[in-house]
């Protein structure tokens, strides 16, 4: 095969500046931050997306940071209106907190539109659906080259620092973040809702608490119009999941194939993504990188055994749970006023789990 094509950075002039944030007690970090458009090629096309880092930056590195996308059309932002049984009362830009909580504590961040991102989506991109209609055989294999292609044209910028390459993986992001860590020899790999479970088995589970939760619904409302409404959409629910398991019955025995139309993609998509899954898990068990896995006690699409399936690989000492987080990385406390947040605690694991692989090599130095 060819060799993957140099990315080309460009980067526009224009800066914008996020606002300071108050320092707590005890933490080094940087009150300002700057952030500028940076855009690279990837399989023909150009992606969009934004670099933060300290204000501070002239004449200094940071370690760098990239971010990977869950599923579904993502912008480099994030936004997000709630994730499995959980509604929220406003988008919430998640990528862009993240990127700017991981900036305030000395990184070098880049995040991008996903390729998957264009009109008609709602996601709030402009990019032309030839971005994904040309690739929508190969999805999976484009939005890893985009990975990859991110990090590289990231590790170009001046002001990173070498041998700090870092990513972290939201979703199937933490898929990409596996397999693009393990080919470029990042330094980490931080990984937010990954799942070892095969991916029929990742959608049948959620279709299920989905279909659980609607035969809920229907009885608390009873024999009204709504109740009604309730009745078909549980009908519509039993009917969808029982064809997915036909359909990936038929993929795995290999008599779905090819372009033939499989759950609104082709099967040669979903092949794509089942294959590049298998391949993200032989990753992990062979990792070199520095690997540390999150999940959220309130991620209703990632039950407890997922959990415990990655501490079987990697230890309980790089596996940890936050509770009253979603699957989007979003702090919901049901009996508190406050409202959803990115939950810091996400930022202050990464620091100790850092800071104690730190001390580990050098206490095998003594």
């Amino acid at each position: 095969p060819a060799p993957p094509a140099q990315p080309s950075p460009t980067a526009t002039a224009a800066e914008r500046r996020a606002p300071p944030s108050p320092r707590p007690e005890g933490a080094a970090r940087y009150e300002e931050l700057v952030s500028k458009e940076l855009s690279f090629l990837s399989r023909g096309v150009e992606l969009q997306g934004t670099l933060t880092m300290p204000a501070e930056s002239e004449g200094k590195t940071f370690p760098s940071l990239l971010i990977l996308h869950d599923f579904g059309p993502m912008s480099r932002d994030g936004l997000v209106t709630g994730s499995l049984g959980i509604a929220l009362p406003v988008a919430v830009p998640i990528y862009e907190l993240l990127a700017q909580e991981f900036a305030r504590r000395g990184h070098v961040v880049f995040r991008y539109d996903k390729r998957t991102c264009v009109r008609g989506t709602g996601a709030r991109c402009e990019y032309a659906r030839a971005h994904v209609e040309g690739e929508r055989e190969a999805l999976a294999s484009a939005l890893e080259e985009d990975a990859l292609q991110a990090f590289r044209v990231l590790q170009a910028q001046a002001q990173v620092e070498r041998g700090k390459q870092r990513i972290f993986g939201h979703g199937h992001g933490a898929t990409l973040a596996l397999l693009v860590g393990a080919s470029q020899g990042a330094q980490a790999i931080f990984l937010f809702a990954p799942s070892l479970a095969p991916l029929d088995e990742q959608l049948a589970y959620e279709a299920s608490y989905s279909l659980e939760l609607s035969k809920e619904a229907r009885e608390r409302e009873g024999d009204t119009a709504m109740g009604d409404l309730l009745a078909r959409q549980v009908t519509a629910l039993e009917q969808d999941l029982e064809e997915q398991g036909r359909v990936f019955k038929a993929l795995r025995d290999g008599t779905l194939t090819g372009g033939a139309p499989a759950l609104g993609m082709s099967a040669s998509t979903w092949l794509g993504f089942m294959s590049q899954h298998e391949r993200a898990q032989r990753s992990l068990v062979a990792s070199k990188q520095l690997t540390l896995a999150l999940y959220g006690g309130r991620d209703a699409s990632r039950p407890a055994q997922h959990m415990r399936a990655m501490e079987h690989v990697l230890g309980a000492q790089q596996v940890r749970r936050l509770e009253d987080v979603t699957h989007n990385m979003l702090r919901v406390e049901l009996e508190s006023e406050a409202g959803p947040r990115l939950d810091e605690r996400i930022l202050e694991s990464v620091t100790l789990f850092l800071k104690s692989q730190a001390l580990s090599r050098d206490a095998k130095n003594l």
